[in-house]
């Protein structure tokens, strides 16, 4: 991991850790990280466009979606990373536009796709 991080955001999707957000301790950021487990690495994502500290990360369906933040002016957005193309979006958050037919509760997803499994 390039920075330090209190509490950053996590999310794992298709074999890669993802570090989002949080604070170094003085400040704010908005840098993310990704840990390829296959290589053993950690590599620097593209920033996110607002910074965020312990914000909720959701993975589905290939994308990573970051929400809210504590002390955060991003608490009405989303901003969604697809990393096919090492990108972030930021949209106005409505749960039921973004996860019609889904609930989310600190970061997890119930009634999520058939792909999702519980044991």
């Amino acid at each position: 991991m390039f920075y330090r991080r209190y509490g950053a955001g996590v999310g794992v999707s298709d074999g890669v850790l993802y570090a989002i957000g949080d604070s170094n301790g003085s400040v704010v950021l908005i840098s993310a990280e990704m840990y390829r487990l296959s290589d053993e690495e950690w590599s620097s994502i593209y920033d996110m466009n607002l910074s965020r500290y312990r914000p909720v990360v959701i993975a589905l369906d290939g994308l990573m979606y970051v929400k809210s933040g504590v002390k955060s002016a991003a608490s009405a957005n989303i901003e969604i990373y697809n990393p096919k193309i090492d990108t972030w979006e930021v949209m106005e958050f409505d749960e039921s536009d973004v996860f019609p037919g889904y609930k989310i509760y600190a970061g997890m997803v119930i009634n999520g796709p058939s792909h999702f499994k519980t044991n």
